[in-house]
């Protein structure tokens, strides 16, 4: 299921207390046709139970609820391993190996992994050992360490080829 953006901007901005239905329509843009989505999304996501309206006079006072809370933790941790945000750079370097043991549960992991090193310019040599003359970036290594993937892979530099001759 895809989850429009807007749907995570509102629910953010409910997060950090942006509680007047104003602050919140300065997500949409400002013409009738806008504001007529935002009320139907607003509507969506109260129906759902992701979040509540009260009136404190003449203004609508919307607040995300324990529901919409989860809901925009997922969103976030979908988009954590969506190969759609991989933005590192191939570059050329010596000949590097990453062999990685990933458990079948975490197969969302597995994919963003396998997504990286193909955007890389890493190739296959066996199903979970990649190969490739690239240079390993360091934001790769953080987003590594910030996915709790640090654990399952190891990355090995080759400087003398010797029988893996042919792979370089």
């Amino acid at each position: 299921m895809r989850i429009s953006p807007t749907i995570e901007k509102v629910l953010g901005i409910l997060q950090r207390r942006a509680e007047e239905t104003s602050a919140i329509l300065d997500v949409m843009k400002h013409g009738r046709g806008e504001s007529q989505k935002f009320y139907s999304l607003l509507y969506h996501l109260k129906k759902q139970g992701l979040v509540e309206r009260s009136r404190k006079g003449n203004v609508s006072v919307w607040r995300l609820k324990p529901a919409g809370a989860d809901k925009l933790r997922d969103i976030k941790k979908r988009k954590m391993f969506s190969a759609a945000h991989i933005t590192y750079r191939e570059e050329p370097d010596t000949l590097k190996i990453i062999a990685f043991d990933i458990p079948a549960k975490e197969g969302r992991k597995r994919f963003w992994l396998l997504a990286v090193l193909r955007r890389l310019g890493f190739k296959m040599l066996q199903k979970s050992v990649w190969f490739g003359k690239k240079k390993i970036p360091e934001a790769f290594m953080h987003d590594l360490r910030e996915r709790g993937m640090a654990d399952y892979i190891q990355v090995f530099s080759i400087s003398k080829t010797g029988s893996l001759r042919e792979l370089s």
